[in-house]
C-alpha cells in the first residue's frame, strides 16, 4: 500500500519554516539586519550596535530641470545608551578656563568657581585638569595634571578673585596650551571656557578666534564647549567656538544655573561612547553642494568632511545637504557616507567604520518623483529649513532690521504651517514651531524693548534654535 499523500497545507507549513531557516542563515551576520529599516533610509550599524548610521534622500528620484534637480540628502549617526557605571571609562583631561573680568563680580563669579570645584570632586584619579583664570592677563591657577590633592585645587578655585577686563582668546589659548601639555591618546582632551562679556582685550575678531578653535580641533584634536553667562557676552562668537571646536554651547541667563549645566556637560563627558567621530560625505560627479545644515564642516572637490569628535551617550547627530544634480546626462548618481569613529565602551578602543550608499536616480515624470518621496526625511528637511530661517531672521534683529525680521519669522510660521502634516507627527518640529511663535510674540514690538530685552530675547531664542537643530 502506498503512505497517505502529506496534506498541502503542511508542504507549504514545511516549506515557510525551511525558507524561514534559510533566511536567518543567510542574514544572521549582518549586523544592519539586527535593526528595522526606516522608509527612505539606508540604515547601518556597527558591530557592538553602539552607533547606528541613517541616511536617505528626500526624493530618490529627480527630474530633468532646474526645478526638479534640486534635492536633499540626510545623515544621522545615534549612540545607544551607555552607562559606565561599574566598568572603566574614558578618563579626561579637561582645562577649565575662568572669565575673573569686574563684571564677574558677585554671584557669577562664585557660582563660577563651585561649578569648578564640582567638576574637580567627580574627577578620578586616571584623569587631568588644570584651572586657568583670565582678565585684562592670563594666570594658571593650577597647571595641568592628574588629579591628586583635591583639597588643595578647591582652596586654589576659591582664591580666584574679580579684576579688570576680558581677555577671552588669551585665556582660551592657554587653556588649550594646558590641555595640549598633558594631551593623552584615547582621553577626552576639552577645554571648557566660560565667560559673561564681551572681547575687549587681546585677540577681538570673532572669525579670528574661531579660526584658533578650528585650528586646535583639526591639528591637535582638543575640542572646546563654551558657556555664555547673562546678557553681556557675544553669543555669536561662544556659538561659533564651540561649532568649529566640536564641542557644545549653553546660555546661562542666571548664574546660579552654573552648575547644574556644568553638571550636564560632565555627565556627557562621563558617559562617551564614540571618539574621534568623522563623517565624510563623498558626492557623485556632476552634483553641486548648495548649502549644508547643522554643522561647520570642511570640503575638498566632492568630499564634505564634518568632525563630530565625541559621541554621548544617546546623542544623536545629524546634518542635511541641498544639493542641485548639475550634470542630468547620468541615470544614477551614487552618494556615500562613511562615519569612522574609535569605539570608547572597550578597553581596545578599536577603530570602527560605518559606510552608506545611497543613489539618486533620473525619474521619467513628476508622478516618479513623487512616489519616491520618504516622509521622514521629509519632516527633517522642514526642521533644517525652517530653523535656518528663524536664524536668519535673528541676524536681522541683530542689525536692526526689525521689520524685515518680523517679515521673516511670519514667512516661516506660513511655511511651518504649510508643512502640517509632518509638524503634527514630529516632537522636533512642534519645537521648532513653537520656538519661531515665541520668536514672533518676542519681537512684535522690539523698536519699544530696553537694552536687556532685547538681548534676553535674542540669546534665549538662538539656544533653543540652537539646541534644536543639534538634537539635543
Amino acid at each position: 500500500m502506498l503512505p497517505h499523500p502529506i496534506p498541502a497545507i503542511l508542504l507549504l507549513f514545511f516549506a515557510f519554516i525551511l525558507a524561514a531557516c534559510s533566511n536567518s542563515q543567510a542574514g544572521g551576520n549582518n549586523p544592519s539586519e539586527q535593526f528595522p529599516k526606516d522608509e527612505g533610509f539606508t540604515l547601518t550599524s556597527s558591530e557592538d550596535t553602539m552607533i547606528t548610521l541613517k541616511s536617505g534622500f528626500d526624493h530618490s528620484k529627480y527630474l530633468n530641470s532646474d526645478s526638479g534637480s534640486t534635492g536633499y540628502y540626510y545623515i544621522e549617526a545615534k549612540a545607544a545608551k551607555h552607562n559606565p557605571v561599574g566598568k572603566k571609562r574614558t578618563p579626561l583631561n579637561l582645562s577649565v578656563v575662568i572669565d575673573r573680568s569686574g563684571s564677574m563680580e558677585g554671584d557669577k563669579l562664585d557660582y563660577a568657581k563651585r561649578a569648578a570645584k564640582f567638576i574637580v570632586n567627580q574627577l578620578a584619579e586616571e584623569d587631568f585638569i588644570s584651572i586657568v583664570m583670565y582678565d585684562d592677563n592670563v594666570q594658571v591657577v593650577a597647571a595641568s595634571a592628574r588629579i591628586g590633592d583635591k583639597e588643595s585645587l578647591r582652596r586654589r578655585i576659591d582664591g580666584i578673585e574679580s579684576g579688570g577686563s576680558t581677555n577671552l582668546g588669551g585665556g582660551m589659548v592657554e587653556g588649550y596650551n594646558q590641555a595640549k601639555s598633558t594631551y593623552q591618546k584615547g582621553f577626552i582632551n576639552r577645554v571648557l571656557l566660560l565667560s559673561d562679556g564681551l572681547v575687549n582685550v587681546g585677540i577681538t575678531d570673532q572669525n579670528e578666534l574661531q579660526q584658533i578653535a578650528r585650528k586646535w580641533n583639526l591639528e591637535e584634536g582638543i575640542t572646546i564647549s563654551t558657556f555664555g553667562i547673562g546678557l553681556d557676552f557675544n553669543e555669536d562668537l561662544m556659538t561659533g567656538l564651540s561649532e568649529y571646536g566640536s564641542g557644545n554651547y549653553y546660555f546661562i541667563k542666571n548664574p546660579d544655573e552654573i552648575q547644574g549645566i556644568f553638571e550636564k556637560e560632565l555627565k556627557g563627558l562621563l558617559n562617551v561612547v564614540a571618539q574621534n567621530s568623522i563623517l565624510t560625505i563623498e558626492l557623485p560627479e556632476g552634483v553641486v553642494l548648495d548649502k549644508l545644515f547643522g554643522y561647520k564642516f570642511e570640503q575638498s572637490g566632492n568630499r564634505v568632511i564634518i568632525n563630530f569628535r565625541d559621541m554621548f551617550s544617546e546623542e544623536t547627530k545629524a546634518v542635511m545637504l541641498r544639493f542641485h544634480v548639475k550634470d542630468r546626462s547620468q541615470a544614477k548618481h551614487a552618494f556615500k557616507a562613511t562615519l569612522t569613529y574609535n569605539e570608547a565602551v572597550t578597553e581596545a578602543k578599536a577603530g570602527k567604520k560605518l559606510e552608506a550608499m545611497d543613489w539618486l536616480s533620473l525619474a521619467e515624470t513628476i508622478g516618479d518623483r513623487e512616489g519616491s518621496k520618504s516622509e521622514e526625511i521629509m519632516a527633517q528637511v522642514v526642521l533644517f529649513e525652517s530653523n535656518d530661517k528663524l536664524e536668519q531672521a535673528m541676524r536681522e534683529v541683530d542689525l536692526g532690521n526689525y521689520d524685515r525680521a518680523r517679515e521673516v519669522v511670519e514667512e516661516n510660521a506660513v511655511y511651518l504651517k504649510s508643512n502640517t502634516k509632518y509638524v503634527a507627527n514630529s516632537p522636533e518640529l512642534q519645537r521648532q514651531e513653537s520656538t519661531n511663535s515665541d520668536y514672533g510674540v518676542g519681537i512684535k514690538e522690539a523698536e519699544r524693548l530696553s537694552e536687556s530685552e532685547l538681548k534676553s530675547v535674542q540669546k534665549s531664542s538662538k539656544s533653543y534654535n540652537y539646541d534644536v537643530r543639534k538634537k539635543k
